[in-house]
């Protein structure tokens, strides 16, 4: 996790989650039921959005999604929403917060590189298939990139802001339903191949 002070702010904001919104947490209220200094909150966070992010990547780092690719990505994903689900009180409060939104870019940040790995791990399948490798524009390859971490992401956070009504398990079929088999599509479209 982080050093002490990290850990015990860490604990008292989630002490406060339970007992209030997000939105009425202010750092005196973390300073004052953590009973620490400001100066400790403002060396480790600069403010609660910074707080909350941290928090996020606690929980979203530990995941291994690199090595997604078209072959295991529900066993992949179901990592993330695994995650998510165990937590979706949690990610629930802050999808409500008004912070909603500078976390919902953060972890879409997070998030692409693992997309950008599946993406390049569907290429590679694509090249093993065909016996032949493909060229895809960088240009055109940060769009899919940008497509389908938006894409992906914006039912993943929808189903947040459900509390999780489904269960990962359904999710997962969802997502699987709404892009199966269209990053080959997309692929195809970008592609020009190379005997």
């Amino acid at each position: 996790m982080g050093g002490y002070a990290q850990e015990h702010i860490y604990y008292t904001m989630t002490q406060l989650m339970g007992k209030m919104p997000i939105d009425k947490i202010k750092v005196s209220d973390i300073v004052s039921a953590g009973h620490m200094n400001r100066k400790t909150f403002y060396y480790h966070f600069h403010g609660m959005d910074d707080l909350l992010k941290w928090m996020v990547a606690i929980q979203i780092d530990q995941l291994n999604l690199n090595d997604a690719s078209p072959d295991n990505w529900k066993e992949k994903f179901s990592e993330l929403t695994s995650c998510i689900y165990a937590n979706r009180a949690f990610f629930s409060d802050i999808f409500s917060s008004k912070y909603a939104p500078e976390i919902e870019t953060y972890m879409i940040g997070k998030l692409s590189r693992h997309m950008m790995a599946f993406i390049n791990n569907c290429i590679a399948a694509v090249e093993k298939t065909r016996k032949k490798r493909i060229h895809i524009e960088q240009s055109n390859k940060e769009h899919i990139y940008s497509y389908y971490s938006r894409g992906v992401f914006s039912l993943v956070a929808d189903w947040i802001r459900s509390d999780c009504k489904d269960s990962p398990e359904l999710f997962l079929e969802i997502v699987d339903h709404l892009t199966s088999n269209t990053i080959f599509n997309v692929i195809d479209a970008f592609s020009s191949e190379n005997a």
